[in-house]
């Protein structure tokens, strides 16, 4: 299918920060599979990135996206003029007194013995940040400057000098783009977007005008919403041409994510959308949890099942030769969905029958600290490693012989993907949603009931994986079939033939 003349499809995303997971990637490869379907494809991203061009050259490098995407932001509509790196100079008259706590870093003292500033400067003389000091020692402002040298973020403090109470944004021009006034928390209470000159309450509000202005000269646009508090400002963009979906990438259920008739205040607004035609079609991750949605629905012939898939190009060149075969991996946020404590609680019964087995975990997040003491408690924290995000998944996947999930909700993980597509069998709770489409139960790895001792079952299969070659042979042979099972040539012909429906309907 040749693309429409015309034709737009616009992705709206936070951010593009090289350490965003499932989601994020979801987007890409979408994304990238419908880039042949569209004239112009567009990723939106909402916040202030001070190394936003070279996130976006990162990407392109790692072939994040297909090439044909325009990625852009909100603060970055005027573009970047500047390409050389500016350094800031050392002025003749000024006095500077290096920081013996932090490299390339100054307190500067004007002509007439002033402190007027503190000045932390790159490997390369560019800044990084100033702080401003009014006499005889009190902190006003603080900038923030990007790898150019140009001054992106203006924050302007309380009369003590510990919080922030007003903040500019400029572009990469170092114009302003948009003043806040800051909330206790140094939170937005509004934005003044000066080249509109309108307040706008949110980042999402600002980017509603600049997709709505994307979108009116396209004869067949494409706006996908993959954030459920997207829905809402995003349901007011509107063009004679244009079809809105949205995308559940998670459980739509409120705690304890389970009871299928407990709909998540969260996720409300995405089906009143739906129901009032606000958008025009929602897409669910799986079959499962498709079930659940419509039978708590009315507009069911407006719901389909797209799963996400694996690219086989990129698992099928990964080296698999050196497989620790004790080792565990997880890849997951350090946050209260992923459920790492009991992840930990499954590896201490692994770690008392093995004793040399070993757990690596890459992630971040806010759990961290409270899991290095909870891995402590059990008397396993030698034996794991808290690693941070990982650029290279696959990579990391590969050399373990087991991957375990224990989240408390998914939508359809792609980590499950990703390790059974270079062999790695998987050991999941069977939550809602995700793992029990992906795992064939006895066949490519575990899936552990919700009911009874989960974490004892759990560790158990981890045990008898890690301990009987045949079988992990078995599974990881037949987990590798999960690139064909999901792949994404069957994803793009199912988006083609849904975007297809949706306009021949209209």
């Amino acid at each position: 299918m040749n693309a429409t003349s015309g034709s737009h499809a616009v992705f709206v995303i936070g951010n593009i920060l090289p350490q965003n997971g499932g989601v994020t990637n979801a987007v890409y490869a979408r994304a990238s599979a419908l880039a042949s379907e569209f004239e112009r494809v567009t990723i939106l991203t909402l916040q202030l990135d001070l190394e936003f061009d070279a996130h976006v050259a990162w990407h392109r490098q790692r072939r994040s996206f297909d090439p044909k995407i325009d990625v852009l932001n909100i603060y970055e509509s005027g573009g970047r003029k500047i390409r050389d790196k500016v350094k800031a100079p050392f002025v003749p008259e000024y006095s500077y007194f290096a920081d013996s706590k932090r490299s390339n870093a100054y307190r500067v003292f004007d002509s007439q013995g002033c402190y007027v500033r503190y000045e932390a400067r790159r490997a390369d003389g560019v800044l990084e940040f100033v702080d401003y000091f009014s006499t005889p020692w009190n902190r006003w402002k603080k900038s923030y400057f990007d790898r150019f040298g140009v001054c992106r973020r203006d924050l302007y403090l309380s009369a003590d000098g510990t919080k922030a109470e007003f903040q500019v944004i400029r572009d990469g021009q170092g114009r302003p783009v948009a003043s806040s006034k800051l909330n206790g928390d140094g939170r937005p209470i509004s934005y003044f977007f000066h080249e509109m000159a309108l307040e706008f309450k949110t980042e999402i509000d600002i980017a509603v005008p600049i997709v709505q202005s994307m979108i009116e000269s396209s004869s067949r646009a494409c706006l996908f919403i993959d954030k459920r508090e997207f829905v809402a400002p995003l349901s007011s963009v509107s063009s004679a041409g244009l079809k809105k979906i949205f995308v559940m990438h998670s459980n739509h259920l409120d705690h304890p994510f389970d009871e299928i008739a407990r709909i998540s205040p969260s996720a409300k607004p995405a089906f009143e959308a739906l129901e009032s035609g606000d958008i025009d079609h929602m897409v669910l991750l799986t079959e499962y949890q498709a079930g659940d949605v419509k039978s708590v629905v009315n507009s069911r012939d407006r719901i389909s099942v797209i799963n996400n898939f694996i690219d086989r190009s990129g698992s099928r060149g990964v080296e698999t030769s050196k497989r620790d075969p004790l080792l565990v991996v997880a890849l997951a946020r350090y946050h209260y969905a992923k459920n790492l404590a009991a992840a930990l609680e499954v590896f201490q019964v692994v770690h008392k029958k093995i004793p040399d087995a070993r757990f690596e975990i890459f992630g971040y997040g806010p759990e961290l600290e409270g899991l290095k003491q909870y891995a402590k408690s059990l008397g396993v924290l030698d034996s794991v490693s808290f690693n941070g995000h990982s650029d290279s998944p696959l990579a990391e996947l590969s050399r373990a012989s087991v991957t375990l999930l224990t989240s408390r909700y998914e939508g359809m993980p792609l980590t499950l993907l990703e390790a059974m597509s270079v062999g790695t069998p998987a050991v999941a709770f069977d939550i809602k949603y995700g793992p029990r489409d992906i795992i064939r139960d006895g066949v490519d790895g575990v899936l552990v009931p919700q009911t009874g001792d989960r974490i004892q079952a759990a560790g158990d299969a981890v045990i008898e994986l890690l301990t009987d070659a045949e079988t992990w042979r078995s599974f990881s042979c037949a987990a590798r079939s999960v690139d064909e099972r999901f792949s994404i040539e069957s994803a793009r012909r199912e988006w083609r033939d849904l975007i297809s429906r949706l306009y021949s309907s209209s």
